[in-house]
């Protein structure tokens, strides 16, 4: 069972769905980053909920793939603001890891921000290759 605090993964959720909308015909950058957010939340949310044998599923989440996404278009400090939301608030709903590692891969995610561009500048504009560097930082910096 997924030991989550569900009423506030509930005004979460609606929250985020909201802001979603209502910014949508004003903006389509905030609705973008408010709708990362939410697929970012609920994807950290099996790892965060499901006890130390299936400790593999905290890292299974898409707020590394939405934090290069972001961080490209919009700037390292946007990168950093989902990295911090996307890897504390789903916490805050959840039982696990501690809160150690949680910091340190919230740590580690924004230092790899940092480093996004100058990825992207040195392969050419490559995606991929610039997620295995953004990947392979994080794992340097933050090992469980």
């Amino acid at each position: 069972m997924i030991m989550l605090n569900w009423p506030l993964v509930l005004v979460t959720t609606v929250a985020l769905y909201a802001l979603t909308i209502l910014t949508l015909p004003f903006n389509a950058v905030y609705a973008s980053i408010f709708l990362f957010s939410l697929i970012s939340f609920w994807s950290r949310l099996p790892g965060v909920g499901i006890p130390v044998p299936l400790f593999i599923l905290y890292n299974t989440d898409l707020v590394d793939l939405f934090a290069l996404l972001v961080t490209l278009n919009l700037g390292v400090l946007w990168g950093i603001a989902l990295v911090v939301f996307g890897n504390i608030w789903p916490r805050v709903c959840g039982v696990c890891p501690e809160w150690g590692a949680v910091m340190t891969d919230t740590m580690s995610l924004s230092i790899g921000c940092f480093f996004i561009p100058m990825w992207f500048s040195i392969f050419n504009g490559d995606l991929f290759l610039t997620m295995i560097g953004f990947t392979a930082l994080r794992w340097v910096l933050w090992q469980p």
